[in-house]
């Protein structure tokens, strides 16, 4: 952790064996390797795992507002929203209310990534299957666009294709493989914990293994980038540059399986309306009219019970636009951006922000 410097970590649990306070010690006494050379201190956002006996232990370590442990942060503004969900209490109830009404109160965010313990469909023989998450969590991933699912507690190592809540033909376990709109499940678990056999793959399984690892994950407006590290050789590894934390450091080890060693999560745009792959005039090329410019045709801002509608109309639009909501607080001086908006590609739009 030192010498990748990361921006954060993502702590899927079980951080000790028993929850004690000589175990906590101990641990926190650990963390303190995770401090940099020059001090830098990396921040954490933690899950509940099994061997945490209660939510209040990391409630009261870590400052997690919410008692009942799941919560959602939000980094770079619009870039990227982090669920934290809780496995070891009731997953559907007020915890799924919690996390729809969320995800539909951000449609604008460019990633969403969920991190919580149990995985729903564990790669080793000797875990359950989490049903209740399968039931209530999955179809809300697939509905409103989660990109990337980390899993914990299995002590095996697995990637996903995208894969959304399915059954009938080409369907396994609940799951079908949807490259345009599935999930990507990472995990599970493997950060020193003793190892388990990775013997209950699925169709839809992009690799597995059996081995001390945790995911490097690069996010920027375009896409995701997953890599899996082995860790140990840990000593051997050198420290990234504070100016360059995207390129791996000397001696760092790397799992390359068949399907490659960087899983890439292309950015997705909305496909909602018809025009979107209308009109193209050969496969991979925009309409004529939509390569000549477009243009914003109308464009007000009205007030309405203490909001502000904010209404634009288009014609012309290119595939892959986007735009960016902006507001002055001081008559026009400076503006600052509130939101983003996703583009509907080719043909005439209507906006409402």
């Amino acid at each position: 952790m030192a010498k990748l410097r990361p921006h954060f970590v993502l702590f899927g649990g079980d951080m000790t064996s028993g929850d004690t306070d000589k175990e906590w010690q101990a641990w926190l006494d650990d963390w303190q390797l995770s401090i940099a050379e020059d001090g830098r201190l990396t921040p954490i956002v933690v899950a509940r795992g099994n061997h945490e006996a209660e939510n209040r232990t990391l409630s009261d370590l870590f400052d997690v507002k919410n008692p009942d442990l799941y919560y959602a942060l939000s980094f770079g503004g619009n870039l990227l929203r982090v669920y934290t969900l809780n496995s070891l209490i009731a997953v559907g109830g007020l915890q799924k209310d919690w996390l729809e009404r969320d995800l539909k109160a951000h449609p604008f965010v460019v990633w969403k990534i969920a991190q919580y313990h149990y995985p729903m469909r564990p790669h080793t023989a000797k875990k359950n299957e989490a049903l209740e998450q399968q039931l209530h969590w999955a179809p809300l991933f697939y509905e409103y666009g989660v990109q990337l699912a980390i899993e914990s507690d299995a002590h095996v190592v697995k990637t996903t294709w995208p894969i959304r809540p399915g059954k009938g033909p080409g369907s396994d376990e609940g799951f079908v493989r949807d490259d345009l709109q599935g999930t990507v499940y990472v995990g599970e678990g493997c950060w020193g914990a003793p190892l388990r056999p990775n013997n209950d793959d699925k169709s839809w399984t992009r690799a597995s293994g059996s081995f001390n690892q945790f995911k490097w994950i690069f996010v920027d407006e375009e896409r995701i980038e997953v890599r899996t590290v082995m860790v140990d050789n840990a000593p051997e590894v050198g420290s990234v540059s504070p100016y360059d934390v995207f390129t791996p450091p000397p001696g760092l080890r790397l799992w390359e399986p068949p399907s490659g060693k960087v899983i890439v999560i292309p950015r997705r745009f909305l496909e909602e309306d018809p025009d979107f792959l209308a009109g193209e005039e050969e496969a991979g090329e925009e309409p004529l009219a939509a390569r000549q410019g477009a243009e914003i045709l109308r464009f007000s801002a009205v007030r309405e019970n203490g909001d502000v509608l904010v209404k634009w109309e288009t014609r012309n639009e290119r595939r892959g636009m986007r735009f960016e909501v902006q507001r002055s607080t001081d008559g026009g001086l400076t503006f600052l951006p509130i939101g983003i908006v996703e583009g509907k590609g080719p043909g005439n739009h209507s906006y409402l922000y």
